[in-house]
């Protein structure tokens, strides 16, 4: 059955990606002055998640719930039905649990699954699950067409409670080619269901460590508001279909309306109505610009994490660095510039201007510091700060004021304004500092790194021979890579080992880990016969290698070679163990937008050999490395290797580069330290340049 009106003009439609999604990347695809062409091809690993995700749908959980619910039909729409076809379908259709609609992406097979689901959703029969349905836009009231903002396609649609109800009510499941919880270390008892009784009242309690995801619950909530829209839904449950639990496939319900996200504070439907206000506000302002060139979108480009995969990425990029963004700043994410945004900050050359004294008083915690700086300006400049607060309290005011070396009301009368207009932000001392470095690179042809602010000398490690580790995983940890330098008068000699297998099988991974661990004990044992205790240094790039070994170790508990977990421990909080990340970045702030090893090893010259590096991509190639019918999968692994020996290489470099600056082993070397751009970014701005005239 269709409208009998055409949707109308300017209708804003709305899919769950789009609410749950970026508002930036919705604002340019909304506006037609974002041409197609300006997009950037998507990116190779997020095209293999995306795969993957129609794969794991259509290859594994399709067909195991058809297994699971033997009384099951198909009905095929992407051929032409006529209202015979149509009739003995829907009548086959109810006399079976399970109904599975085989579709296109065209037009006339989208409205004919539309059409065949709501006849079921509103006379099932005995039909309790219907696999890729797809909703209306629209419902009738009456004569008249009411439309919905919402464009639903749920994987799957179930049927609540007993099949003789009154009524038929309706909540959706979503098929997720993820694990279903985000890793937490709480515990939590969660409604849980088999395949062949993909139910919320058939589900059983079983407890999990564990959250819900977010991105997973407001997609539910989408569905959720739909179904209510048409008036079916039933409780305000949804079900995810993720990775394998304990060997098998499960349905895991999640409440809509408990209170889990934002801090516990919003629940996944309050929290998916906040989203879809703000979406829907995003292309209805596209529309009204239509009409009015003059409004400027309400949304604008912010760089975080989610960027690097995303179709605008170098369109946002540019955007960004023509506006000298502050997000482009290492640490700055959009959650926390909204307080710079607060105080009128939105740009690097801005933020580099403001005043480290005051910033230092409002990281101690000092509050309403503005207040406070006009108080003190009425009042002699000797007297202690102790005396504006007469004992009402103030100890931790006045703590604070100290620790920033504020003592005096000339101290505090002293400080800046602008800058103490900040409140409840983290580390703004290291922000200004940070701007300072990146603005600073900017005006000079060549630059360098500095020394953090209070770092007088750097302390870097170094031994007679450093092994520098890295590995690579996908769903196995597959490859283990060392590259041992051993240092010398003559200079230093590195040979690199690689511990890899391409089985993909629990038993293999556990057989690459047991030769790493085995080549670093030995590794280190001969070190230390060799040049005594303490010449060796074992160096990784941030906790990621520290978690991978932990998840090992308790995975493969008990199996040869495999170290107890307290061998482990006694290892990882040994000297011998060393993250190079807090070294690189607690003592040191680098003119990068970023703090990867790829950015910092690129800034000292190093490169990889492939041209397209990346965790993400060697994903990828893996995937190409283990398939036995891929031709080339040999180049694949030959790829990862070289990748990987390239990481381990890369964090060699970083810190022979470094160890040139630490006065320990070079004292004719200094790093500038931070503090050193403190005249050049506190002198006034000029207001009006003279030019002189030329005779």
């Amino acid at each position: 059955m269709a409208p009998t009106t055409k949707t109308p003009k300017n209708h804003i439609r709305l899919g769950a990606y789009d609410v749950k999604g970026c508002l930036e990347l919705l604002h340019k695809n909304s506006d037609p002055s974002y041409l197609d062409s300006w997009k950037d091809e998507v990116d190779t690993f997020t095209q293999s998640i995306l795969d993957e995700g129609n794969a794991f749908e259509s290859e594994v959980v399709g067909p195991a719930i058809a297994q699971a619910i033997a009384s099951n039909i198909t009905i095929d729409t992407t051929k032409p039905m006529t209202a015979n076809d149509i009739a003995l379908a829907l009548e086959q259709a109810r006399e079976s649990a399970l109904v599975m609609f085989e579709s296109s992406r065209e037009g006339a097979s989208l409205v004919l699954r539309e059409d065949l689901t709501h006849e079921l959703l509103e006379n099932p029969g005995k039909v309790r699950v219907i696999w890729n349905p797809r909703l209306r836009i629209w419902k009738k009231e009456g004569t008249k067409t009411v439309w919905t903002n919402r464009s639903s396609e749920p994987d799957v649609l179930f049927r609540h409670g007993a099949r003789n109800a009154v009524k038929a009510l309706w909540g959706a499941i979503d098929v997720k080619s993820h694990n279903m919880f985000e890793a937490v270390k709480t515990e939590k008892t969660w409604k849980v269901s088999d395949l062949k009784a993909p139910y919320l009242h058939r589900s059983e309690n079983q407890t999990f460590k564990g959250a819900a995801k977010k991105d997973d619950a407001l997609q539910l909530a989408h569905y959720q508001r739909t179904l209510e829209f048409h008036e079916i839904a039933g409780d305000a449950f949804g079900g995810i279909v993720g990775k394998e639990i304990d060997g098998e496939l499960k349905v895991v319900w999640i409440d809509l309306n408990e209170s889990s996200f934002e801090r516990n504070s919003q629940t996944a439907l309050s929290l998916y109505d906040l989203k879809f206000d703000a979406a829907y506000a995003v292309v209805e302002r596209e529309i009204e610009r239509l009409e009015d060139p003059s409004l400027d979108s309400i949304v604008g480009p912010e760089w975080k994490g989610e960027c690097s995969t995303c179709v605008w990425k170098s369109t946002c990029h540019d955007e960004l660095s023509e506006a000298d963004h502050i997000t482009l700043l290492p640490g700055i994410t959009p959650t926390r510039a909204k307080a710079h945004y607060a105080v009128g900050i939105n740009e690097v050359a801005q933020m580099a201007k403001l005043n480290t004294k005051t910033a230092k008083a409002i990281d101690a915690g000092v509050t309403n510091l503005s207040t406070l700086i006009e108080q003190a300006k009425e009042l002699p400049k000797t007297q202690k700060v102790e005396k504006l607060f007469n004992g009402r309290g103030g100890a931790n005011q006045v703590s604070a004021l100290h620790a920033a070396g504020v003592k005096t009301m000339g101290d505090l009368a002293g400080l800046d304004v602008q800058t103490a207009r900040y409140e409840n932000v983290r580390g703004l001392t290291h922000s200004i500092d940070q701007a300072r470095v990146t603005d600073f690179a900017r005006v000079r042809r060549q630059t360098h790194v500095f020394r953090a602010r209070g770092i007088k000398t750097l302390e870097i490690p170094k031994a007679k021979i450093e092994i520098h580790v890295d590995m690579e995983n996908a769903d196995h940890v597959y490859l283990w890579g060392a590259r041992v330098v051993t240092n010398s008068k003559s200079g230093p000699t590195s040979e690199h080992f690689s511990f890899v297998t391409y089985e993909a099988t629990d038993e293999a991974e556990a057989r690459v880990t047991t030769e790493f661990w085995k080549f670093l004990m030995d590794s280190i044992k001969t070190a230390n016969e060799k040049y005594g205790e303490g010449n060796v240094l074992v160096f990784h790039y941030t906790a990621a290698e520290d978690r991978c070994l932990r998840h090992l170790v308790e995975k493969h508990a008990g199996a040869k070679g495999i170290p107890t977990s307290k061998m482990l421990e006694k290892f990882l909080a040994s000297d011998v163990w060393v993250d190079l990340y807090p070294i690189l970045t607690n003592q040191l702030v680098w003119p990068t937008e970023n703090l990867t090893l790829k950015s910092l090893a690129k800034y000292v010259r190093f490169f990889w050999r492939d041209n397209d590096p990346s965790g993400a991509n060697s994903v990828v190639w893996y995937q190409n490395a283990i398939d036995t019918d891929n031709s080339e999968a040999e180049l694949f692994q030959e790829r990862i290797i070289d990748y990987n020996a390239d990481d381990c290489e890369a964090t060699a470099v970083l810190l022979a580069w470094l160890q040139q600056f630490a006065k320990a082993y070079n004292a004719n070397k200094k790093l500038a330290s931070v503090e050193d751009l403190e005249e050049r970014y506190q002198r006034p701005s000029i207001r009006r340049l003279k030019v002189a005239k030329t005779i």
